[in-house]
C-alpha cells in the first residue's frame, strides 16, 4: 500500500494543477461508507500537508477541494444510510461491519447530533456515521450543518502536522 501512496504523492507533487481535484477525491471517497474503511486518506493528507509545507503544493485550493470532497462523500453516506435503512440488519455488509456500525450508532445515542462531527475524527467511524445518521433519520438540515463544519475543519487538521514539519 505504502508504494502506491508514494507514487500517487509523487504524481501530486510533479503535477500541481491536478493535486485538489485529486485530493477532494480521495477525501470523497474516504468519507463513503465501508470505502472509507479501506482509504488511507488521514496518511495522505499528513503526507500531502509536509508537500504543503515544502512549498511543493499550494494550501488553500488543495484544503477547499478535500472540504468538498468529504463533505460531499459524507452526503453519499448519509443518502445510502436512508435508502437502505430497513435492509440494512440483513446485509451482508452489515454483518461484515457490524462493529464500526454499532460504535457508529452508540456515538449517536451519546452526543446526539454532535454524533457527525466527532465522528469525522475519529478513523473507521468516519465513513460510518454518516451512513447511520441516515438510517436514524437525522433531519436533513442538522445534518448538513454538522457535516459542513466537520468538513471545514478535518482537512486543514490532518494537514497541519505534515505542515508543520517544515
Amino acid at each position: 500500500m505504502q508504494e502506491y501512496i508514494d507514487l500517487f504523492l509523487n504524481f501530486i507533487a510533479q503535477n500541481k494543477a491536478w493535486a485538489p481535484p485529486l485530493i477532494g477525491m480521495v477525501a470523497l471517497l474516504e468519507s463513503i461508507f465501508v470505502i472509507g474503511l479501506l482509504m488511507p486518506a488521514t496518511v495522505i493528507l499528513v503526507a500531502t500537508g509536509a508537500l504543503i509545507g515544502a512549498d511543493a503544493l499550494p494550501f488553500w485550493p488543495i484544503s477547499v477541494a478535500a472540504s468538498i470532497g468529504c463533505f460531499l462523500g459524507d452526503n453519499i453516506s448519509y443518502t445510502i444510510g436512508r435508502k437502505v435503512r430497513p435492509g440494512l440488519l440483513h446485509a451482508r455488509i452489515y454483518q461484515r461491519y457490524r462493529n464500526v456500525i454499532l460504535r457508529s450508532h452508540l456515538l449517536f445515542r451519546k452526543f446526539g447530533i454532535y454524533a457527525v462531527f466527532f465522528g469525522r475524527f475519529l478513523g473507521p467511524l468516519r465513513s460510518s456515521v454518516p451512513t447511520v445518521a441516515g438510517v436514524l433519520r437525522v433531519p436533513f438540515y442538522k445534518f448538513q450543518l454538522a457535516n459542513f463544519c466537520s468538513a471545514v475543519i478535518w482537512p486543514p487538521l490532518y494537514m497541519l502536522p505534515g505542515i508543520a514539519i517544515f
